[in-house]
């Protein structure tokens, strides 16, 4: 249970802990890996600047990072290196907002398409319904009209055979 300082300093160095806290005594508490990064907010990009880092002949991490970060923060909240990118908290909120908003409205855009497909399908459905009633319904007026006048044609032709009879 005793601490020696020589080695436990040597263990921090080896973890990378005396760099993290560098790290932190600057003010960059918020840090991920580019590709991470990448993932996690490629939803904040707009069509345009997708299309253009898609184009252009060899877009690396940072560069998706800096577009992402130029527009959401000022230069001094953030710092990219090669492979990961530090922000400071206000910075990762406000990101993290803005993709948590693009979220749900994708969200409701995809709800939105699912229930305007539902609902389409059963109007076509008691549409098709309300014409075969329809049609049943004409198919039967149509019929009574018909017995109703043969029925008249018939007593008709019987009462000028009989009359002609006489």
């Amino acid at each position: 249970m005793s601490f020696d300082l020589p080695v436990m300093l040597e263990q921090l160095c080896y973890t990378g802990m005396l760099e993290t806290i560098r790290i932190h005594k600057t003010g960059y508490p918020a840090r991920m890996k580019s590709n991470q990064f990448i993932e996690r907010y490629r939803c904040l990009l707009t069509r345009w600047e997708r299309r253009n880092l898609a184009r252009s002949q060899n877009p690396t991490g940072p560069d998706f990072c800096r577009i992402m970060l130029d527009r959401h923060a000022q230069g001094d909240q953030f710092q990219l290196s090669n492979s990961k990118v530090f922000m400071r908290e206000a910075v990762e909120q406000q990101i993290e907002r803005k993709r948590f908003d693009q979220m749900r409205n994708a969200a409701i855009k995809i709800q939105r398409a699912v229930r305007t497909h539902q609902l389409r399908k059963d109007f076509l459905i008691q549409r098709r319904s309300a014409v075969v009633i329809q049609a049943w319904v004409r198919r039967y007026q149509a019929r009574k009209r018909f017995n109703t006048i043969r029925r008249g044609v018939v007593l008709a032709q019987a009462q000028f055979r009989a009359t002609r009879q006489r």
